[in-house]
């Protein structure tokens, strides 16, 4: 979905004044920025998208919360075309939660998406699917 501008502007808002007003973000609030960031198609927000969410994967030991960020990890990538690295966080995932419908939808996205690119044979030669 390609997310309204004054919505991100809104989350963006709230990530700078809360980082001005305190020095740091909440988790919270870095995240919704984040998310919002990743409904948009727009390049240079993907590329902030995932490093929110990388720093955040990092700073945290909630494992539904890191399940989270990798999840929008994979999407962020997925919009980028990155696929070795969208597979990656989205395997992260299923190495867990074998069973996560959303992860394997993810993944069967990311597959779709590699396909239509013509990539899956230059994945498979490479051992992105053994990822």
């Amino acid at each position: 979905d390609n997310l309204p501008v004054t919505v991100v502007n809104e989350s963006r808002n709230k990530y700078y004044n809360e980082q001005r007003n305190n020095h740091l973000v909440s988790e919270n609030v870095k995240f919704t920025y984040a998310f919002n960031l990743c409904r948009t198609m727009d390049k240079e927000c993907l590329q902030l998208a995932t490093e929110l969410l990388e720093d955040l994967y990092k700073q945290t030991n909630n494992d539904g919360a890191r399940r989270d960020y990798l999840f929008y990890l994979s999407v962020a990538y997925l919009k980028l075309k990155e696929y070795e690295k969208a597979t990656k966080y989205v395997e992260a995932i299923l190495y867990v939660q074998p069973n996560n419908r959303q992860a394997q939808q993810l993944k069967e996205r990311i597959h779709s998406a590699m396909k239509r690119d013509g990539l899956v044979g230059i994945a498979a030669a490479s051992g992105i699917a053994a990822l």
